[in-house]
C-alpha cells in the first residue's frame, strides 16, 4: 500500500462522478496535460462540455504542482487506492461545483497552496463548471474522505 494511501477507502467505492474526475486528474497528471486517451473519453462521455473539462482539469493540475509548497501525492491512472491529495482535490472540485468559497479556500491550502494564482482559480472553476454542465456533480461528502479518521480501538473490559 503506498504511504499516502487512505485504507479503508477503494476507487470503487466512490461515486460516479468522483471516479471520472480522479481518474482523468490522474490521466493528465501523467501526461503532462497531453492525454489522447483523456480527451477521447471526455469528448465521449461528455460531449460539448468534453474539452472544456480537459482544458480546466490540464490547467488546475499544472498550476497545484506549479503553486504547492510541497509535491502532491497521486496514484497511477490504475490504482484502485486514493490519496489524501486525492481526497482533497475531489473536495477542491466538489466545493467549486457548489461555489462555496470557505471550503475552496481551506481545500486549497490543504493542498499546499498559500494564495490560488488567477490561472489555478480559472482552471478550477472551468473544470468544475464543465463536469457539472456534463452532468457530473461530485459528491459533497467528498470532504470526509480527506479527513484522517479517528482510530478505532477495542476495549475490552475485566471481568
Amino acid at each position: 500500500m503506498h504511504p499516502e494511501a487512505i485504507g479503508d477507502i477503494d476507487f470503487l467505492d466512490l461515486p460516479e462522478a468522483d471516479r471520472l474526475a480522479l481518474a482523468l486528474v490522474r490521466l493528465i497528471a501523467a501526461s503532462g496535460g497531453r492525454c489522447p486517451t483523456a480527451q477521447t473519453m471526455l469528448w465521449t462521455l461528455l460531449g460539448r462540455s468534453g474539452p472544456a473539462t480537459h482544458s480546466g482539469l490540464a490547467i488546475l493540475a499544472a498550476r497545484l504542482a506549479a503553486e504547492s509548497r510541497r509535491r502532491l501525492t497521486l496514484g497511477q491512472p490504475c490504482c484502485r487506492q486514493i490519496t489524501w491529495d486525492e481526497a482533497a482535490l475531489l473536495a477542491l472540485l466538489s466545493a467549486s461545483q457548489r461555489h462555496d468559497a470557505k471550503a475552496i479556500s481551506t481545500w486549497i491550502r490543504r493542498l499546499g497552496v498559500d494564495g490560488a494564482s488567477t490561472l489555478l482559480q480559472h482552471g478550477l472553476a472551468y473544470a468544475a463548471a464543465a463536469l457539472l454542465e456534463g452532468g457530473f456533480a461530485l459528491a459533497e461528502d467528498a470532504a470526509g474522505l480527506a479527513r484522517p479518521r479517528p482510530l478505532q480501538r477495542s476495549v475490552s473490559q475485566a471481568g
